[in-house]
């Protein structure tokens, strides 16, 4: 089937929630699909625009096969917005369809790069990439870490393609302390009902840090000791996972990341004034985020989720 034959109907995907990763993204996709005249794709992270292009585009409709045709039909990669990849993913996308909406969902910028060490840690070794424990060492050896926190840059890429009218931008915050508001702004920017279904009103949010797992250091011996590597990739990294978990080597994250102050200083150093831009563009104050030197650490995701419950 051909691109056209494809998109017979209209352009295709309507929308996508593409930036930005460590976010609340997840979350946010699961609330858009629960909307009635919303289908999310199944997969999350389709990344049919990079990876899966190959795959042609009958095998990205099978991602909306239960969508009916009234229905808006949204993507959620965020891979579409990453330094190393938004070049490609970016044409791809315009060329398929110059009307597409695309929705970013921002958080503080230390927040995001402690999610980021979160998922390291949690997936990292499928990948043969054992983050250090010490977030700053983390950051000077993933450097692309920061690099997708300049969400200014990232969003601006797309900025020479699209008008900015097809740009909303959200904040994890705000969705985290009035959804109803915040969901009925993106529903009136996608252009449907700005009613907020039961389903999402209260429904949980996903992904979350606290659901994150790190090795100890004995665990990550196993995984690196050239001997007992091999034992453990013979196993299957889905069962050593489990296992670990069940005796205590691999342990879930508790509490917030500590951070040296010359590490956090250098992370905001290099942030601010992209995330300062962002801010901006979107509207909000310039204290909205906190980005001074000296900026004391939020509470966790789960508590703020637990506060505003309370």
């Amino acid at each position: 089937m051909t691109q056209r034959s494809m998109r017979s109907d209209r352009p295709f995907p309507d929308f996508i929630v593409i930036g930005f990763s460590k976010c609340g993204s997840t979350s946010l996709c699961s609330m858009l699909d629960a909307h009635p005249e919303i289908a999310m794709a199944r997969q999350k992270e389709t990344n049919f625009f990079l990876w899966q292009y190959k795959q042609g585009w009958d095998w990205y409709r099978n991602q909306f096969s239960g969508s009916v045709s009234r229905q808006l039909r949204g993507d959620g990669s965020v891979f579409y917005s990453a330094t190393v990849w938004e070049h490609k993913a970016s044409r791809r996308i315009v060329a398929a369809n110059p009307q597409v909406k695309l929705v970013w969902i921002a958080r503080h910028p230390l927040k995001r790069l402690e999610s980021s060490y979160r998922e390291a840690h949690h997936g990292g070794h499928y990948f043969r990439f054992h983050a250090p424990y010490s977030i700053g060492e983390y950051l000077r050896e993933a450097s692309v870490a920061i690099d997708d926190t300049r969400y200014w840059s990232r969003l601006n890429h797309y900025r020479d393609l699209l008008p900015d009218s097809q740009f909303h931008v959200l904040f994890l915050e705000d969705l985290i302390s009035n959804r109803e508001v915040e969901l009925g702004r993106l529903f009136a920017f996608l252009g449907v009902s700005q009613t907020l279904p039961r389903s999402v009103d209260g429904a949980d949010w996903l992904n979350k840090g606290e659901d994150k797992f790190y090795d100890s250091r004995l665990m990550r011996f196993f995984r690196t000791a050239p001997v007992l590597r091999r034992i453990v990739q013979a196993a299957g990294p889905d069962v050593v996972d489990r296992a670990a978990r069940r005796i205590g080597l691999r342990r879930p994250f508790v509490g917030p990341i500590h951070w040296q102050n010359r590490d956090r200083d250098r992370a905001l150093d290099a942030v601010r004034e992209d995330a300062r831009r962002l801010l901006r563009f979107a509207g909000k104050p310039a204290n909205f985020w906190d980005l001074s030197s000296s900026y004391t650490l939020m509470p966790s995701h789960q508590a703020l989720v637990a506060r505003k419950v309370a």
